[in-house]
């Protein structure tokens, strides 16, 4: 839960909608070697390195690659979204 991580009482209503968003990017960094925040060109570049590691076409475990991919699309919604 971000609010343990964060040290925080959980939101009673909706006032912070955007911490999950933020505690998932940062999870998503982590996948890919990042620090959050960070900045789209290193998702991608990062997302090309990890994505050379694990595919399994490439020797990697598809688990892996999931992870991988998975990461990079939640930070490229992130990134992209709205406020940016």
């Amino acid at each position: 839960m971000w609010f343990k991580l964060a040290g925080r009482v959980p939101p009673v209503d909706d006032e912070w909608d955007d911490a999950p968003a933020a505690t998932d990017a940062w999870s998503a960094a982590s996948v890919l070697g990042l620090h959050w925040p960070c900045r789209l060109d290193e998702v991608k570049a990062a997302f090309r390195t990890k994505a050379k590691q694990t595919h399994p076409d490439l020797g990697g475990r598809a688990e892996d690659f999931r992870r991988v991919s998975d990461a990079y699309q939640e930070l490229l919604s992130v990134l992209s979204g709205p406020l940016r």
